[in-house]
């Protein structure tokens, strides 16, 4: 596989099964060879399979930004559980939502 073209297909192709299997770390190992790749296509002048590029391109666009979004939505949920660990929120009388500190201390039981 000599063309630079078929290549970076073929690296694209390994940062789609890595977004799938959720390998960032391969997805980060993989950008400094495909950006070479991008330069050496980019200054090519023959066009042909560009097309099939720029699908996969936007296929692991796709991808990853679906995996940013998971990310962010776990990120607010465990922000939320942290937040009602030390907290409680509660309503005032005209509605307004406010939010109350736990006590520290311990509960005191008599038998």
């Amino acid at each position: 596989m000599d063309d630079p073209a078929q290549r970076l297909c073929a690296l694209m192709d390994e940062e789609r099964q890595a977004l799938l299997v959720g390998d960032l770390g391969e997805v980060a190992r993989l950008v400094g060879p495909k950006e070479a790749l991008l330069q050496v296509v980019g200054q090519a002048a023959d066009a042909s399979g560009l097309g099939l590029l720029e699908a996969k391109a936007h296929r692991n666009r796709d991808l990853l930004l679906a995996a940013q979004s998971g990310l962010t939505a776990g990120l607010k949920r465990l922000e939320a559980l942290k937040t009602t660990q030390n907290s409680l929120s509660v309503y005032t009388s005209e509605g307004h939502r406010r939010q109350m500190p736990r006590a520290t201390g311990s509960l005191l039981r008599k038998a």
